[in-house]
């Protein structure tokens, strides 16, 4: 990950605020309230960058 992307920005701020765990919510098409935690050092595989 270049570390001038908003990614990466996105997560040295997480590691500088010294928060170790990002929790994201969704709704799946069935209206199943669903969950997933991933760890800071984690998030490069989790997140997707569009151009």
């Amino acid at each position: 990950m270049p570390t001038n992307s908003p990614s990466h920005e996105f997560i040295t701020s997480l590691e500088t605020d010294g928060i170790r765990f990002v929790r994201s919510l969704w709704f799946d098409n069935a209206n199943i309230i669903r969950g997933k935690a991933a760890h800071v050092g984690m998030l490069p595989n989790y997140i997707i960058v569009q151009h």
